[in-house]
C-alpha cells in the first residue's frame, strides 16, 4: 500500500471495513486475508442500494448541449454540479443532474456509491483521487471538457466497452463479455453466462452490430433477472435495470427502472465492481489522459466484435459457475 497517501480512519469503523484495511496492509495473503477480502462487496452493495435511493426518479432525458423547452439546465451541467470536490473528499449529490441520459446517470451512481464506501470505512482520500474522478462537462474549470477516452468520465461516456476499461484501469472490478446468439455452439451456452450476472452489475447493453460512432446502446445497472419459458418452450431471461431511459430528449423521461428480454440484446459487457478499496491504492487517470482504442472509435473507426471481446476478456478475472474462471466463456464460443 502506498504509505504517501493519507488515509484516516473515524473512531468507530464497522468490523467488515477494519477486516478489510488489515488485509490490504498485510504483507502476506493469508487464508483469513482472503476471507476478509470477500466480506466487503456486501457492504459495497450496501452502498450501492444507498446511493440509488438518492437519485430522484425521471427529471427528464436530454443528451444535447442546448436547454430544450420545459427544461432548467442540460445533463452537462447537471453533472457538474452533482460533484463537488473538497479537502476531504467529494460530496456527490444526484438531485442537481437532472435531465441526465444513461452513462451520465451511470457514472453519477458509480461515484455516489464510491463516496458512501469511502464514508463508511472512514477512509480521508487525497483531494487529487476526486479532482481526476469529477466529470468535466462544461468550461471554465479546472480541467479542458473531457471527450469519448479522456479521463476518468471520458472513458464511462464513451462508446464500446467504456465502463468496462475505466473500472480496470482503477482495478477496482472485473469484465464478462456476452456475444451475440451465433457466437455460441450451443444457444444454451448464452443463456448461461446470463445467469452469472448479478444485481448491482454494470451492463452494457448492444442493440445493434456496430461498435463504436454508429452504435445503438444503453448503459445501465442490473438490478436483477428472472426466467421464464417462451411460447415455444424454451428458456428465456429477463433483466431487470434501472438508468436514465429515453431514446430522444423527453421531459418526462430520465431515472427510472425497466425490464429487457435477453434475446433483445444483441451483445453485452458486464462490468461488476467487486474490489471498490483498490482506488485507495490506484492512481486515477488524469483528465487529459487519452484511451486510444475508446477515442479512436468515437471519431473514426467502428471496433471489431472480436476486437471488443479480446479487449474485455484480457481484462476480466469474472467469477463463474464454470471452472477455471471465465474459461467456460471461452469453450462456449465459437
Amino acid at each position: 500500500m502506498k504509505t504517501d497517501r493519507p488515509i484516516t480512519r473515524r473512531a468507530v469503523l464497522s468490523t467488515t471495513c477494519a477486516a478489510t484495511l488489515t488485509a490490504m496492509m498485510s504483507p502476506v495473503v493469508t487464508a483469513k486475508a482472503e476471507d476478509d477480502l470477500g466480506r466487503p462487496t456486501v457492504v459495497w452493495q450496501q452502498c450501492v442500494r444507498r446511493a440509488l435511493g438518492r437519485f430522484p426518479t425521471g427529471g427528464g432525458y436530454h443528451t444535447g448541449r442546448d436547454i430544450p423547452p420545459g427544461f432548467q439546465q442540460t445533463a452537462w451541467t447537471g453533472l457538474d454540479r452533482a460533484v463537488r470536490v473538497r479537502a476531504t473528499g467529494a460530496c456527490v449529490d444526484p438531485r442537481f443532474a437532472t435531465p441526465s441520459f444513461c452513462s451520465s446517470a451511470t457514472y453519477l451512481l458509480l461515484l455516489k456509491s464510491l463516496e458512501l464506501y469511502e464514508r463508511t470505512c472512514g477512509i480521508t482520500p487525497p483531494r487529487q483521487e476526486w479532482e481526476y474522478l469529477k466529470p468535466y462537462t462544461v468550461k471554465n474549470r479546472s480541467y479542458p471538457i473531457q471527450t469519448d477516452g479522456v479521463g476518468a468520465w471520458g472513458r464511462a461516456n464513451a462508446n464500446g466497452p467504456g465502463v468496462a476499461e475505466l473500472v480496470h484501469e482503477l482495478k477496482i472490478g472485473t469484465n464478462l463479455y456476452i456475444g451475440t446468439a451465433s457466437e455460441y455452439e450451443n444457444p444454451w451456452d448464452r443463456n448461461e453466462i446470463f445467469a452469472s450476472v448479478r444485481r448491482f452489475d454494470f451492463m452494457k447493453i448492444f442493440w445493434n452490430d456496430e461498435i463504436g460512432k454508429d452504435e445503438r446502446g444503453h448503459m445501465v445497472l442490473v438490478l436483477g433477472r428472472s426466467r421464464h419459458c417462451d411460447r415455444f418452450g424454451r428458456r428465456a431471461g429477463t433483466i431487470r435495470y434501472w438508468s436514465s431511459n429515453g431514446s430522444q430528449t423527453d421531459i418526462n423521461g430520465g431515472y427510472g427502472i425497466r425490464c429487457v428480454c435477453e434475446d433483445k440484446i444483441h451483445r453485452a459487457v458486464v462490468t461488476r465492481v467487486n474490489r471498490p478499496w483498490n482506488l485507495w491504492n490506484t492512481e486515477v487517470m488524469g483528465p487529459t489522459d487519452v484511451c486510444a482504442p475508446l477515442a479512436e472509435i468515437a471519431a473514426d473507426r467502428s471496433m471489431a466484435p472480436d476486437e471488443m471481446r479480446r479487449l474485455v476478456d484480457a481484462k476480466s478475472y469474472w467469477p463463474s459457475r464454470w471452472e477455471g474462471s471465465h474459461g467456460a466463456n471461452e469453450r462456449c464460443m465459437r
